[in-house]
């Protein structure tokens, strides 16, 4: 092997590893250690109101969320999703990032009225998104 292939591997699996690396400490998106789910707020719910609501969070060096700003969705649904928003809990940041940034998606339904209890509870989905679930009350009449 000439010494110009054997640079040429090398090379290759450094930046190969450098890759990995990169990728491995990306912060653009740190990983959730804790995440609360909003309530489904009654007068919500009475109103049908449904839909995703849209945020921005800022979370500083020790992984807490230090604003929240919501960007779209249901005005019911708004300060609950918000109030949720600032107790999750994000992987501290590596040494010298002050603040990084999240998007999170609580997505608020009302399930049917015979949906067993278990489905009601709500779901994660990695990275940041929270299927927030009620069953619909049940309707009874004289």
């Amino acid at each position: 092997m000439t010494l110009t292939k054997i640079i040429l591997i090398v090379s290759s699996i450094s930046l190969l590893g450098l890759a990995t690396l990169a990728q491995s400490n990306d912060n653009a998106s740190p990983s959730v250690v804790a995440a609360v789910t909003p309530i489904y707020p009654p007068i919500a719910r009475s109103a049908n109101a449904t839909g995703d609501i849209s945020l921005d969070v800022e979370i500083n060096r020790e992984g807490k969320v230090t604003s929240v700003d919501a960007k779209s969705g249901h005005p019911l649904l708004r300060r609950v999703s918000e109030d949720a928003a600032r107790h999750w809990l994000f992987t501290p940041a590596p040494d010298g990032d002050k603040k990084r940034r999240a998007h999170l998606t609580f997505s608020f339904r009302i399930l049917p009225e015979k949906t067993p209890y278990y489905d009601g509870t709500p779901v994660f989905f990695p990275p940041y998104k929270i299927e927030v679930r009620t069953i619909a009350p049940s309707l009874v009449g004289p």
